[in-house]
């Protein structure tokens, strides 16, 4: 009978990490959107998200790049948006404006956008329009 012990043992032990595991995805899936919220005064819902301006940092994956033509800035975010881009004649801010995602919906894909500036970046610095913090560009 001992063998039969240490194997429910074993499975409530694997039970229990799983549900620790899941408890942890769904306290991040709950705070990270909330990120994105604090512009708008919407509150999103379990696992979801508000639309409107967000951090590029926390839904960027991967890097921010330049066209060859220096013309267009694209990356890669998660669940979607779109980009706009407000230009004087030493800095660039981009602004992440993000889009809804209903409850449980994070698990999405990653979207490429881009925006087009009007006048080749050149040597202007890029900043996120919603924290403010100066963005790593690479040019192609």
């Amino acid at each position: 009978m001992e063998p039969a012990k240490g194997a429910a043992r074993l499975m409530a032990v694997t039970q229990l990490r799983r549900m620790a595991w899941l408890t942890v995805l769904g306290m991040a899936a709950t705070v990270i959107p909330v990120a994105g919220c604090a512009a708008t005064g919407c509150t999103p819902p379990a696992g979801g998200r508000c639309a409107g301006p967000a951090p590029i940092s926390t839904w960027l994956h991967g890097p921010l790049t330049l066209s060859a033509d220096g013309r267009t800035i694209s990356g890669r975010f998660g669940c979607g948006g779109r980009l706009s881009a407000d230009e004087t004649p030493s800095t660039v801010t981009i602004t992440f404006h993000a889009s809804a995602v209903k409850t449980a919906g994070l698990s999405c894909a990653m979207i490429e956008l881009q925006v087009r500036i009007r006048a080749v970046l050149g040597a202007r610095v890029v900043k996120d329009g919603v924290t403010g913090e100066v963005l790593e560009v690479h040019r192609l």
